[in-house]
């Protein structure tokens, strides 16, 4: 049964087109906090760059990809985050970090998800790794794999990190936000040719 009202990237069904920013309440705050820090994560895909295209750039960054497995292709995915906070008090919330773990591309239907390939070298204004405080707003490059098939990837972006309850050692990620890693193209429009009469 379809679930109607589904906020905007919320279900892979559901993912946000390129150049829209969405908004994501998260809890922030060490481990010796009792009270987690209510913040918001402002999240954007600003641009998607796929196939020759992309190796030609990565290669200009000086960033040697390695042979592909199972005809796969990268992907290299512009980001703006932004992180701010309303919460009053004289402890801020912790800087976050976005960490490659949180960055998976995954198929049309998000069944499968594709993990961050690992290179030695990012490209130039990557996002992995960067800190951003409270007030903040940064952009920049990843890198991800897709099957060269795979004509309309999404992106799923978890939020952030989560301690477990066995400890700080233990981590899981949050449930993602979904985006497209596509544009729209109208000529992949199918059309059955069926006249409408008025």
């Amino acid at each position: 049964m379809e679930q109607r009202g589904a906020t905007l990237g919320s279900r892979q069904d559901r993912p946000v087109p390129v150049g829209v920013k969405v908004k994501a309440k998260i809890q922030r705050g060490e481990e010796y906090f009792r009270i987690p820090i209510p913040c918001t994560l402002e999240v954007t895909v600003l641009d998607v760059v796929r196939g020759d295209q992309c190796s030609d750039r990565l290669k200009a960054d000086g960033v040697v990809p390695e042979a592909h497995k199972d005809e796969r292709e990268y992907c290299l995915v512009h980001l703006r985050l932004g992180y701010s906070s309303s919460a009053r008090g004289t402890n801020p919330p912790p800087p976050y970090v976005l960490e490659t773990a949180q960055l998976k591309a995954a198929s049309a239907d998000g069944q499968l998800l594709y993990d961050a390939p690992y290179l030695e070298k990012q490209p130039q204004a990557h996002l992995t790794g960067l800190t951003l405080n409270i007030g903040e707003t940064k952009e920049g490059w990843v890198v991800l794999e897709v099957p060269q098939a795979e004509k309309q990837p999404l992106l799923a972006f978890y939020q952030c990190m989560e301690n477990g309850r066995e400890g700080a050692n233990r981590s899981a990620l949050t449930a993602p936000l979904w985006f497209k890693l596509y544009r729209f193209d109208p000529a992949q429009i199918e059309c059955s040719g069926v006249e409408c009469r008025i």
